[in-house]
């Protein structure tokens, strides 16, 4: 029963997450084209890094958090999660002007094209811009989650994702701004994700309180929370290079289309 608890909210979340990738090709897709599509592909492996990124600050501030209720220790787990806040705040600044700096040669190795190429940059210039919004809000409902709040983690994602579907229909669709409409679908949804877990740690709902005063560097949490993340983070940045030469390959032996096509399986994939 208690495994049944946590595993349908669970699992709901992260097939609901695994949309956002599928809705937003789907609508490109149909609504702006196949090359559009392709250079949507291109970012892939971007937003892999990004989510990396999430993993390593949220799976390790939310296993911290865990081990600290664990011991009844509410207070360092408090502490926890205004460091790893304020670490997200930190790095995430630190990839947006990494990102923009680098955005050329980035998605140039990772397989952009001629044809391509103002899709890809379309998009990422947009995206860039919700990298708080996606490190904030991932990171932080995988803490509400590591809390004991797992429903409250799936509802968190359902809003992102039902919003993400709603804004893509509406900016692709009905005012045509094909793939700046669907990154801009992408981090609003984003920022209701953050804006929502940010309230939650505010209210009653909470196990532990997002408080001022522990937002704060703490060294030594810092560190745990490193140590712990950064498993699921050397995985995903991996993931992610893997998919870049991938898509170079896929350039070399089968042109933009492949890359397109490799895209759909890829959001498969994710289910």
């Amino acid at each position: 029963r208690l495994m049944l608890k946590y595993f349908v909210p669970a699992f709901v979340g992260v097939f609901v997450n695994a949309l956002y990738n599928i809705v937003d090709r789907i609508f490109i897709g149909q609504g702006v084209g196949a090359e559009a599509l392709s250079g949507i592909s291109v970012i892939f492996p971007v937003m892999l890094i990004m989510m990396a990124f999430g993993m390593l600050i949220g799976i390790g501030s939310g296993v911290i958090v865990s081990i600290n209720l664990g011991k009844r220790e509410m207070k360092r787990a408090e502490q926890t999660l205004g460091t790893g806040f304020l670490l997200m705040l930190v790095v995430s600044v630190i990839i947006m002007i990494v990102f923009y700096v680098l955005k050329v040669p980035i998605l140039n190795s990772f397989g952009s094209t001629q044809e391509t190429f103002n899709y890809a940059n379309d998009y990422l210039d947009i995206i860039i811009i919700g990298i708080p919004f996606m490190v904030v809000g991932f990171s932080l409902n995988n803490v509400i989650r590591s809390e004991g709040n797992a429903r409250i983690a799936m509802i968190s994602m359902i809003i992102s994702s039902v919003a993400n579907v709603i804004l893509d229909a509406v900016f692709i669709y009905k005012l045509g701004m094909g793939v700046k409409g669907a990154a801009y679908a992408t981090i609003i949804s984003m920022f209701l994700l953050m804006v929502w877990v940010l309230i939650h740690f505010r209210s009653s709902r909470s196990v532990i309180k997002l408080k001022g005063k522990n937002i704060r560097i703490d060294k030594e949490i810092v560190v745990e929370i490193v140590s712990i993340g950064m498993a699921p983070f050397s995985m995903q940045i991996a993931s992610s290079f893997v998919q870049g030469l991938l898509n170079k390959k896929l350039i070399l032996y089968g042109g933009d289309l492949a890359v397109g096509a490799m895209g759909i399986l890829n959001s498969v994939l994710t289910l």
